[in-house]
């Protein structure tokens, strides 16, 4: 065996040792949330183990490792499935969320050479009630047909109710320009521990992206929260199609657009020319930057001298950052003017790096199911 297979094997028989400890020992459930009282509660957990007899050891780590305590440290487990207890003593915890870890380490033995301890965390979480009245809240955006939501889920962590609630949403554009203001002003009833969801709605609003800052005051205290907005995706609509030339001559052809984005957009043009479904001519414009709610104009040559009278399909196909657009015009080539005849729309978007992003992750986690189904039949 080369020192290159040798390797290979060790490496393999590696991953062969950390996938027997990966799955020879675990926990049920693996996080307890405890509701504030002030005094000692009491909390258990499941470890389950594939081999018996197991020694484990427990330790403590946190903010709350002061305040864990067990019975014993060291266990010796024989039986697959073993309860866990312990104690948690919130008293003198300072107010807010307080949060411990329970290492659960698989102490083992054997002769050998090569060993994994494996360990696993129980988490463990008590929020202390702040003095008087405290909120804490969330905010969610959801974009609906009527415009856009604002979810606020609010949660009383003080120990005083909450009877009021006002305040206000201002948004403002990229430039800091304020583009509308949702006031509120509600009475509610918020008793300790206890949730309120709090629904506004913005209507109708432009496409765009935008900053959100929320406002909220209950008695003499205030909270604060911000969120980006999107509000649709860039676009580009065609305003008008303006044609200069006669048939037989160079015709210059411009395309009046506008951008309805609040940012500016880089915009250019590719213009294909059909003839009884065959492609003619394939013209390009310059690229233009267009600045927000701003308008533009493109521009391509068609040189007539060789084309025949009849019908064509002026394909324009707008593109800008990662989306194209394509406004279609039919149109009659007569021997004194070109004459436009109708129009319809249709809008392409591709993300290529997310769609090979997106393949990468399916592919790899199919290589993973499979390791990992092998490996547990091995097992067996």
């Amino acid at each position: 065996m080369d020192i290159i297979s040798r390797k290979k094997f060790l490496y393999f028989l590696f991953l062969l040792l950390v996938m027997e400890s990966v799955f020879s020992i675990g926990l049920a459930p693996t996080q307890s949330i405890f509701d504030y009282v002030n005094g000692d509660q009491e909390g258990r957990f499941r470890v389950i183990v594939q081999e018996v007899p197991t020694q484990i050891e427990l330790s403590k780590e946190g903010r709350l490792r002061n305040s864990i305590s067990f019975e014993q440290e060291n266990i010796v487990l024989n039986e697959k499935e073993t309860w866990i207890n312990f104690n948690l003593d919130t008293e003198g915890l300072e107010p807010g969320k307080n949060t411990g870890k329970i290492k659960v380490t698989e102490i083992s033995s054997g002769e050998s050479m090569v060993q994994a301890s494996t360990s696993v965390i129980h988490n463990v979480e008590v929020f202390v009630p702040y003095p008087e009245k405290y909120l804490q809240g969330e905010a969610i955006i959801e974009y609906e047909k009527e415009g856009v939501w604002f979810v606020i889920a609010l949660r009383n962590r003080g120990e005083e109710s909450i009877n009021k609630i006002e305040g206000n949403i201002i948004i403002k554009d990229p430039d800091g320009k304020r583009v509308e203001k949702i006031n509120f002003d509600e009475m509610v009833n918020i008793e300790p521990g206890k949730e309120y969801q709090l629904k506004k709605l913005w209507e109708s609003p432009k496409l765009g992206i935008y900053d959100a800052k929320i406002n909220l005051r209950y008695g003499k205290k205030e909270l604060e929260m911000t969120k980006k907005l999107e509000v649709g995706e860039p676009d580009v609509s065609v305003q008008k199609l303006n044609i200069q030339g006669k048939p037989g001559e160079i015709t210059r052809l411009t395309l009046d657009v506008k951008n309805e984005w609040n940012q500016p957009l880089i915009v250019d043009m590719e213009l294909e020319i059909y003839n009884e479904n065959q492609t003619i001519t394939t013209l390009r414009s310059q690229p233009e930057e267009i600045n927000e709610r701003g308008r533009g104009t493109l521009e391509a040559y068609w040189d007539t001298k060789d084309a025949s009278l009849g019908d064509y399909e002026l394909v324009f196909n707008l593109n800008y950052g990662k989306e194209t657009k394509t406004k279609i015009y039919n149109s009659t080539l007569s021997e004194n003017e070109i004459i436009i005849l109708g129009q319809k729309d249709t809008k392409f978007v591709i993300d290529f790096k997310a769609l090979m992003l997106a393949v990468i992750s399916v592919v790899l986690l199919m290589f993973l199911t499979l390791f990992v189904v092998k490996m547990l039949d091995t097992r067996r």
